[in-house]
């Protein structure tokens, strides 16, 4: 249950931040096109923060991965499901997730 909880908060507050590459730890991440987040991952885990450039942040996307985990998590602002594929354990780079994009075909609602 905490286990759920945690994955669960990480994906609801990292979708307020906005960046374009997979990351780590503490990364610098762009709101729009002039602020600027400092967010920082629990310990292994990997968060790729996706945003449409043509509405200035408006879309965004979200995947989040653990490198001892066999699962990738995604959201978007398109939806309020949050959905999971399996994944090989090891993988830093959450499975792509489409900013805006409400659909999750091959995915699992969790």
């Amino acid at each position: 249950m905490n286990k759920t909880f945690c994955i669960v908060m990480v994906l609801f507050t990292a979708m307020f931040f906005a960046a374009g590459s997979v990351f780590a730890g503490t990364g610098v991440l762009e709101l729009g096109s002039t602020k600027k987040m400092t967010a920082q991952t629990s310990k292994n885990v990997y968060m790729e923060y996706t945003a449409d450039t043509t509405t200035n942040g408006e879309h965004y996307g979200l995947g989040t991965v653990h490198k001892s985990g066999d699962k990738s998590y995604g959201t978007t602002d398109a939806t309020t499901i949050i959905y999971y594929q399996t994944v090989d354990t090891g993988t830093t780079d959450p499975t792509d997730v489409s900013a805006g994009d409400s659909t999750f075909t091959d995915w699992t609602s969790f």
